[in-house]
């Protein structure tokens, strides 16, 4: 049995649903522009150096960060063991907050070893997740 759908064509062959569907166009678009309004803001990004090695930090910023917290113990759970004598590319920032200016001390970051950087950790640090280990950086 064949079915026969009523054409959707007037007369002229102009369709015959072209005002409505222009209208349900508008309408959404309406709703869209609307709804977006009230969609959650998206988490400010992290600081820029986060996820950088204090290696490239020093590079980047012309000199070495001051002050440098050493997170190792609230993040990773081993003994704190970070010297501005050692080697600056085997620790990872992980919390960061301040101007990347001239200015000395403009920039606080938080770092942990670079070996016990895993993919978790670097998620959260993008989060901002290890802001609030540091004054200075939980109160942005």
């Amino acid at each position: 049995m064949l079915f026969a759908y009523p054409s959707t064509r007037r007369a002229g062959g102009r369709p015959r649903h072209r005002g409505r569907a222009a209208a349900i166009a508008a309408l959404v678009a309406v709703l869209a522009i609307v709804l977006s309004g009230c969609a959650p803001r998206p988490a400010p990004a992290a600081h820029p150096l986060v996820g950088k090695t204090l290696r490239v930090v020093e590079h980047e910023l012309g000199r070495v960060p001051s002050p440098i917290y050493d997170l190792s113990a609230p993040i990773v759970n081993v003994k704190p063991a970070f010297s501005l004598n050692g080697p600056q590319g085997d620790w990872v920032v992980v919390t960061a907050c301040g101007a990347m200016s001239n200015k000395r001390g403009d920039v606080v970051v938080g770092i942990i070893p670079l070996a016990r950087y895993t993919a978790d950790l670097w998620a959260k640090a993008e989060a901002g997740g290890f802001d609030s280990l540091l004054a200075e950086c939980s109160k942005r």
